[in-house]
């Protein structure tokens, strides 16, 4: 599983602690994502833009 973050954004932050709690941490791979970034191809893995 791949989760795509913003280090700013507390919604990872809360992801981040769920996947520690119930030991997924291990399945996941991080990738460090700015979303202000016109050349950042977030938009097809989140169409629309939100959580």
């Amino acid at each position: 599983m791949k989760l795509r973050y913003s280090a700013t954004s507390p919604y990872v932050r809360k992801v981040a602690v769920t996947l520690i709690e119930t030991g997924l941490d291990k399945n996941v791979e991080p990738i460090p994502t700015n979303v202000w970034d016109p050349a950042t191809d977030i938009g097809k893995d989140n169409p629309l833009g939100k959580v």
